[in-house]
């Protein structure tokens, strides 16, 4: 799949993102080949445009801190957090008062890590399980750009979608919501060949 296309897949999973934690704002980085540095591939919301394309080594910041670690983390106070890169918040022009973050995987290993920034908080439901099931489908869509239009190796659908059958509604409506957006990407795309 070509970068561009690659990039509106992201950019669309970030306003997903976005939209489904009521936040300010969204940012997707991405792993580099050197697994010294996160290079932030999109974002939405707040920040937005000056975010993408920022790389930061991954010794630095929460975001650095959840893709070494392998951990998703809640922080309700970032500027009381020694983790957080103050300087490179304000280089975007947007510093927030909370971030949630997990790590997406892929066999096991860290490529990359999902922010959700200043989110609104709903009764009832969990946002750390929710990001982490976020996660997990953005990194699906990164593997499904990287290799082709079938599933990554190793994925079986059966038991993938097993397991979104256990889900509560909530975490239901993500995954459905995550697939429409892919599969609308895809059509506008010209459907799977447009994958390639």
């Amino acid at each position: 799949m070509a970068a561009q296309h690659v990039d509106a897949l992201l950019t669309s999973l970030t306003e997903l993102g976005r939209r489904v934690f009521g936040a300010a704002a969204c940012s997707l980085a991405v792993l580099e080949p050197d697994d010294e540095h996160l290079v932030f591939r999109a974002a939405s919301g707040a920040g937005a445009d000056e975010v993408v394309g920022l790389r930061l080594p991954v010794s630095r910041g929460i975001a650095g801190w959840v893709v070494s670690s392998g951990q998703p983390i809640a922080v309700h106070d970032v500027r009381a957090d020694p983790r957080f890169a103050v300087d490179v918040a304000e280089s975007t022009g947007y510093v927030p008062r909370s971030i949630l973050a997990a790590p997406m995987t892929a066999s096991g290993e860290a490529i990359g890590v999902v922010e959700v920034l200043d989110r609104q908080a709903v009764d009832g439901r969990d946002d750390m399980d929710l990001l982490t099931l976020f996660a997990d489908q953005a990194a699906l869509a990164i593997g499904l750009a990287r290799t082709s239009p079938t599933a990554p190796p190793g994925t079986d659908p059966a038991a993938v979608l097993a397991q979104v059958s256990r889900l509560g509604a909530a975490e239901q409506r993500v995954v459905v919501g995550l697939l429409s957006e892919f599969l609308a990407y895809v059509g506008r795309r010209g459907g799977p060949a447009g994958l390639v």
